[in-house]
């Protein structure tokens, strides 16, 4: 009976480290627009998967924001890492429309006909990072393009893509689920 309840336990750990980990990791990139300007935004944004639901209502909502961090380079005067720390809000718009966020969403065709991130304006959707204070750090000014006001550069969204997070938590269930098969495997 006892290898029973062992068993059925290390099953239901096994069971719960495969469950999602809860949080939405995306890579995104903005490319200079100023002609022969090599600069570049890189970043990464992580959403709480509850709150970000399928991610077509999250206009101006900073709740399922877990972290954002972004590097600028290539820069005349802003080279330099952001965070949260730096931005008052955040717009992700799909314009009503569920994207496949196992993809890159730059291009996917919205319910309206047009694509994510590929027109400048608003039936495309939008993702925009608006700055505490524009002055410090590069912001939202038109539908995705931020602006460096001190340097004069203006970046467009290039990529906006899903990374893989592995929650330690998961991977620590998972871990303690073999061990407790193995340990069964030997007692048998």
């Amino acid at each position: 009976m006892k290898k029973l309840w062992l068993g059925l336990f290390s099953l239901g750990l096994l069971m719960s480290a495969s469950v999602n980990a809860g949080v939405l990791s995306f890579d995104f990139s903005y490319v200079s627009e100023t002609p022969n300007s090599d600069a570049q935004i890189n970043g990464v944004i992580v959403f709480d998967e509850d709150l970000f639901g399928d991610g077509s209502a999250l206009i101006g909502n900073f709740t399922p924001v877990v972290s954002l961090n972004l590097f600028v380079s290539g820069t005349a005067a802003r080279d330099g890492a952001y965070d949260m720390s730096n931005y008052i809000n955040i717009v992700f718009d799909t314009a009503g429309t569920s994207l496949d966020l196992s993809k890159e969403l730059v291009g996917q065709q919205l319910n309206n006909g047009n694509n994510f991130g590929e027109c400048p304006f608003g039936e495309c959707g939008d993702f925009n990072l608006f700055a505490a204070d524009q002055n410090t750090a590069p912001s939202g000014f038109w539908y995705f393009l931020l602006a460096d006001e001190v340097g004069g550069e203006v970046f467009m969204l290039d990529s906006f893509k899903a990374t893989t997070v592995s929650e330690p938590g998961t991977i620590a269930l998972f871990c303690l689920s073999i061990f407790c098969l193995v340990g069964l495997r030997r007692r048998a």
